[in-house]
């Protein structure tokens, strides 16, 4: 007669109880319950959030002249041809003039604001993160962040168009101007897109979820960024009129 085990009175993990070898006893460790908490994973239904935290910068040397690498810098107001910063490295531009154009590469981050000038554009193509703030700063070519994983745009001026398109991360533009049109497209991250004058369109299409938008003001708006309740524009006066 075959005497069977109570199954309750059986290891959790029968495998944890048999001999192994030293080698595989590490490797098993985790799935015996010894290995401290697993990394979590989309199957799970749980995933961890991305984090970036910026490097030390250093102020950039004395003198700097010329198209610079910005490479983990802080650059204040000097003045220099064009400024690429290089795939994973950080810039601070604070109160800086580019006369060229500013290029954030595959994951660098762009922080740039306190009256920065740019007489070309800024890009960020597949950033980790581009912002430009500040009510004195301006760019007289265009706003571009493409892919990556988002940015700030808060009351600088942009001459030409303000683009965020396929951005993995969170999209703030808010109190900007931009004088060739305004697009906010195909974004994952959520977007905001408030009180900014726009010469031109401001279009918002295939945004997942919708842009939180208000206050915004221009030549027609377009898409998600239509805003059904904003005040008609005010009527030209007519007949005789006091200024």
């Amino acid at each position: 007669m075959t005497k069977r085990l109570n199954p309750s009175a059986q290891p959790t993990a029968r495998l944890c109880a048999l001999p192994i070898a030293l080698a595989a006893a590490t490797a098993l460790l985790a799935a015996c319950g010894g290995g401290g908490t697993p990394e979590p994973s989309a199957a799970g239904g749980r995933v961890r959030a991305l984090s970036h935290t910026a490097p030390a910068l250093v102020d950039a040397p004395a003198g700097l002249a010329g198209s610079v690498f910005c490479t983990d810098w802080r650059i204040g107001a000097v003045t220099v041809d064009n400024v690429e910063v290089p795939a994973g490295s950080t810039c601070h531009l604070d109160g800086t003039i580019v006369t060229g154009s500013v290029k954030a590469l595959s994951g660098a981050t762009l922080l740039a604001g306190n009256g920065v000038q740019v007489g070309g554009s800024i890009v960020g193509d597949d950033a980790h993160y581009v912002e430009l703030t500040g009510a004195t700063s301006r760019v007289a070519g265009n706003f571009e962040v493409k892919k990556g994983g988002g940015g700030i745009l808060a009351n600088a001026e942009v001459v030409g168009t303000v683009v965020f398109e396929e951005a993995n991360g969170p999209v703030s533009i808010g109190g900007a101007r931009a004088g060739g049109g305004m697009k906010v497209v195909k974004n994952l991250g959520g977007a905001t897109v408030a009180n900014n004058t726009v010469i031109g369109a401001l279009q918002c299409f295939d945004n997942a979820p919708a842009p939180a938008v208000g206050g915004n003001s221009a030549d027609s708006l377009e898409g998600q960024c239509f805003q059904e309740a904003s005040p008609p524009p005010p009527t030209p006066p007519s007949g005789n009129v006091t200024c």
